[in-house]
């Protein structure tokens, strides 16, 4: 069964998932490529193992790091081709609120999106409605999972396990507690992604 343990970044966490393979999950902001290597090699393996990095959606926060990470581990990028032009051009993109708060916070971090910079990578994968990560040595699939974006993905693992990106969120500032994200395309969308 797979092993799944989150790296932390601020604002938005990674995961690492270990089978009979190595992948990865999101990879955070722009620069923090050292700062997760370091992690996966802190909880065992060799970070060189990672196959696939797997991108959940095209939002800055969780592709920054893919170009530095590829260079380094060699992994493909898998990401929905709805997002994929999106995490080649480093695009900025952020989602409007989907509640008050989420229109607050919208309106306050939009404008510093102009003093980040992402880099864009080259998908070498893209992902459409279902794919299967046996190829890669993991028990489960990908899934594609719209409302927080179009191109927005889930991997769902055999063992009951649902990495969601930003389908839902949890914790300040963001949320009290578990539920729905404060930002996204559909809230409509997002309860069927759910289900």
């Amino acid at each position: 069964m797979a092993q799944v343990q989150t790296i932390k970044l601020s604002g938005v966490n990674c995961f690492l998932v270990q089978d009979e393979g190595l992948i990865l999950i999101d990879v955070g902001t722009p620069k923090q490529q050292d700062r997760i290597l370091k992690q996966v090699k802190k909880l065992g393996p060799d970070p060189r193992d990672i196959e696939l990095i797997i991108i959940t959606h095209g939002h800055g926060d969780h592709f920054g790091s893919a170009q530095k990470i590829k260079e380094f581990t060699g992994a493909k990028i898998a990401v929905h081709k709805e997002a994929a032009n999106i995490v080649k051009d480093g695009k900025k993109v952020f989602p409007p609120g989907l509640n008050a708060w989420g229109s607050i916070l919208a309106f306050i971090w939009r404008p510093m999106l102009s003093f980040i910079n992402y880099t864009g990578v080259e998908p070498d994968i893209l992902l459409e409605e279902e794919f299967q990560l046996a190829e890669f040595g993991i028990k489960g699939r990908v899934i594609h999972t719209p409302g927080h974006t179009a191109g927005s993905v889930s991997v769902i693992l055999d063992g009951g396990e649902a990495i969601v990106g930003d389908l839902a969120m949890n914790g300040f500032p963001m949320r009290s507690g578990a539920g729905m994200p404060i930002f996204g395309n559909s809230e409509r969308e997002i309860k069927q992604s759910w289900k």
